[in-house]
Order: structure tokens, then C-alpha cells, then sequence
């Protein structure tokens, strides 16, 4: 292959990309990003946050609490499951639409995770439903 700006030979298994006599890069040049550590404490606290709030809710109203435990369960737990599903996703490719595919389906999954376990911390902390 000859470089377009020097008309110099050059392979394509030296130089990682750019031409060795001018410099003008040839083809894009595979490097390896380092990846961030994952924040498991960050993850965590997205997690149980919801679930948490929602028993604390539950504990504090004694009396029929019809729509604070199941909002802070619903709307809680949706923008929790949203937070860490995009942490989950985040650092797993390079690319930009796999990255925002696998964010969009790790966030799907967390928002079920969170929700559930929101109203499992109704259940814990003593939710009275009215039925009538």
C-alpha cells in the first residue's frame, strides 16, 4: 500500500496505523483503552435505595398508606433500576451502539430487579393494603 500524502510504501503490519515517513494516519489504529474499575459501592446503594426508602415509608406510616409506599416502589425503584442498569452497561464496549444496547437491556432487567425488591420492602416494613 503506498501513503496517499508521501506516495512512500508502507505494510500494513508496521507503523500501527499511520505511515513512518510522514505520519498521516492510514487506517484506524486498534488501541486498548484502559477500562475504569467498576463502582460495586455505587452499584449497591443504587440497588437498595429504593427498597429501602420504600420499607422506611412503610415503617413510618402506621395507618393505611395507599399511595406513598407504592409510589416510592414504583417511581423509586424505575429511576434506581435506570442508574445501575446504566452503570452495569456503561464500560462493557467501545462501541456506541453496543454500548447503548446492552445499557438499554441491563437497564430494562434492573428496573425489574429494583421494583420487585421495592415491593418486597413494602412486605418487610408492614404495608397495609385497603381493599375496599
Amino acid at each position: 500500500m503506498n501513503c496517499p500524502h508521501c506516495k512512500q510504501e508502507v505494510q500494513e503490519s508496521q507503523s500501527g496505523g499511520a505511515c513512518p515517513h510522514c505520519g498521516l494516519q492510514l487506517w484506524p489504529e486498534e488501541t486498548l483503552t484502559e477500562t475504569k474499575p467498576f463502582k460495586w459501592f455505587l452499584f449497591f446503594i443504587l440497588l437498595f435505595l429504593a427498597p429501602v426508602a420504600t420499607m422506611i415509608s412503610a415503617m413510618l406510616v402506621q395507618t393505611v398508606n395507599e399511595n406513598i409506599s407504592p409510589g416510592i416502589a414504583i417511581l423509586g425503584g424505575s429511576a434506581c433500576g435506570i442508574a445501575s442498569g446504566i452503570l452495569l452497561g456503561w464500560n462493557q464496549t467501545h462501541s456506541k451502539l453496543q454500548r447503548f444496547f446492552i445499557c438499554t437491556m441491563s437497564c430494562a432487567a434492573m428496573i425489574v430487579v429494583c421494583v420487585m425488591l421495592s415491593f418486597l420492602g413494602c412486605n418487610i416494613g408492614g404495608y397495609k393494603m385497603n381493599w375496599h
